[in-house]
């Protein structure tokens, strides 16, 4: 039997990247999988190419897209075992702290931050149904490191850190763990809004010097740590928080 065979999953952020990539490894191991994206289309094909898989477009800042996500894997697959709140990003080019708009800070924390509570808050009645279940929520070195280009980002992250250890508090007497990923720099094929493919290149270039592994991280490495917080092995691991960084070392 595959490691997930008759679990289900839900992946949000999956239309590329590493979330589509965190998609296909719970597939691959046996979960049938709802994929959730704003980009209708992108999430439609991804999903097109997972045998046991379903897409829904939604913004995770909405409770009521929440709710319909976490709904469509009851509806369609029979319940809910696994969340992976991967949707989330810095959302704007490089900015100053100083210089961010209100809106703009606001939606960073919608997306990275509020986005994960209103799904957890979804999806953990229906896992507490079923006896149990994963929460993996995907936070980033910038946590730790404060990168002020991209605050707003790493104040959501930080909080996604803090979000993690409570909900596993509240969780765990319900057979439910709840942990978090950090990864560090990931090659990602999409250009981000805060880094172009070439100051990416250059920031690879810096972040390998001070890196004990001396390459740049992919999306299949961030995957495997997810792959492994939701599987059984991981099941006395919660309210904990990965860092998949190469060893810069956060954490």
């Amino acid at each position: 039997m595959e490691r997930f065979d008759g679990q289900v999953a839900i992946v949000t952020g999956a239309a590329q990247g590493m979330g589509r990539s965190h998609a296909e490894r719970l597939a691959a191991r046996g979960a049938a999988v709802v994929l959730a994206d704003l980009n209708e289309e992108g999430v439609r094909v991804a999903a097109g190419s997972l045998p046991r898989a379903a897409a829904v477009a939604a913004d995770v800042s909405s409770a009521a897209d929440a709710e319909r996500t976490v709904q469509t894997a009851v509806r369609l697959f029979g319940g809910l075992d696994i969340l992976v709140n991967n949707a989330g990003g810095s959302l704007y080019p490089a900015t100053s702290l100083l210089d961010l708009s209100e809106e703009q800070w606001d939606r960073v924390h919608a997306v990275n931050l509020k986005g994960q509570w209103l799904m957890a808050r979804a999806a953990i009645p229906v896992m507490r149904a079923r006896g149990g279940g994963r929460v993996i929520n995907i936070a980033s070195t910038t946590a730790y490191s404060g990168d002020a280009s991209v605050g707003a980002y790493a104040a959501a992250k930080a909080g996604v850190i803090g979000l993690t250890r409570a909900l596993a508090t509240e969780c765990g007497g319900s057979g439910i763990t709840v942990n978090a990923v950090a990864p560090g720099l990931i090659r990602i094929n999409e250009a981000k809004p805060s880094m172009t493919p070439e100051v990416f290149e250059r920031a690879a270039a810096a972040w390998i010097e001070k890196q004990q592994v001396k390459r740049t991280g992919e999306v299949g490495d961030v995957s495997a740590a997810v792959e492994f917080l939701a599987a059984q092995e991981a099941a006395f691991i919660t309210g904990q928080v990965l860092v998949v960084d190469g060893g810069t070392v956060y954490g």
